[in-house]
């Protein structure tokens, strides 16, 4: 449960994402290699963004493995957001909410002479409510934002079965909450050759989490008594920087390559659309 949780967080940009009026698809890879641990997500979006609203579902498919685990997930979501400009600055509300399945497989080693294999199905759903203010600046050299992001995450675990060898396990997970506040800053800068926009830019943030521990209840193979574990997540999260460059061709077609990177995750993602 500790991957499942950390890895979420690092997995889908929460940031408001900028973007003209128009119709997008994206896909996108995201990858985390430390050691004997490896976690990858393919992400697909479709976009739909208007003059204040924004409309996104996602489809994602990963796959973690370490040196006694594999598992793989499935996840469909979706997220609003809407602006309100104000005279100083621009905010924005936001939720997004997850459906995730994934089947897991492990091997658990008790002693020289003694191994359990486990498997089990699990069932995730993640809600999150976010605001935002931003300020921006229209400078000689290029645009510059800033602002704060704040989240709050909920996330709830459906109880679940796990078989080891011939023993059944029941799991119930309480429900977590995560709050997260974000400072960020990005600046960019616009060039046209011909019927070409091209915009290259740079964002840095940081996430900083305060969030509940995982407090689970085990039943071993239908015992009288319960087993009762209260582990803390302990999210740590290094700063994030990006790079990106778009291309917007006659007004209408617009393509944007971005990279990015944190805590040793890697993400690349490639966005096409037509704008309105």
């Amino acid at each position: 449960l500790l991957n499942n949780y950390q890895h979420f967080l690092g997995r889908i940009e929460m940031t408001h994402e900028h973007l003209p009026k128009g119709v997008f698809i994206s896909e996108s890879e995201f990858e985390n290699k430390k050691d004997n641990f490896n976690h990858k997500s393919d992400l697909n979006i479709f976009n739909i963004n208007l003059k204040n609203l924004s409309i996104a579902y996602y489809d994602v498919d990963s796959l973690l493995n370490d040196t006694n685990t594999r598992e793989t997930a499935n996840s469909n979501a979706y997220k609003l957001e809407y602006k309100i400009p104000l005279i100083w600055f621009d905010l924005y509300f936001g939720f997004y909410e997850e459906k995730r399945e994934s089947k897991n497989d492990r091997l658990l080693q008790f002693s020289d002479l003694s191994e359990f294999e486990g498997n089990h199905t699990r069932d995730l759903k993640i809600d999150r409510f976010s605001l935002q203010m931003e300020k921006s600046f229209n400078m000689q050299y290029g645009f510059f934002r800033t602002g704060v992001s704040f989240y709050k995450t909920s996330i709830k675990t459906d109880p679940f079965k796990e078989t080891l060898d011939s023993i059944i396990n029941n799991y119930r997970v309480d429900d977590m909450n995560i709050i997260t506040f974000k400072p960020y800053v990005n600046y960019s800068r616009e060039y046209i050759y011909g019927k070409n926009k091209i915009s290259i830019g740079i964002d840095v943030n940081k996430y900083f989490h305060d969030e509940d521990n995982i407090k689970s209840v085990i039943n071993i193979d239908n015992s009288d008594d319960d087993l009762l574990l209260n582990e803390p997540l302990d999210i740590s999260e290094d700063m994030q920087r990006s790079f990106y460059i778009t291309n917007t061709f006659n007004d209408s077609v617009y393509a944007k390559l971005s990279f990015s990177k944190r805590n040793g995750n890697q993400m690349t993602m490639l966005k096409i659309g037509y704008l309105f």
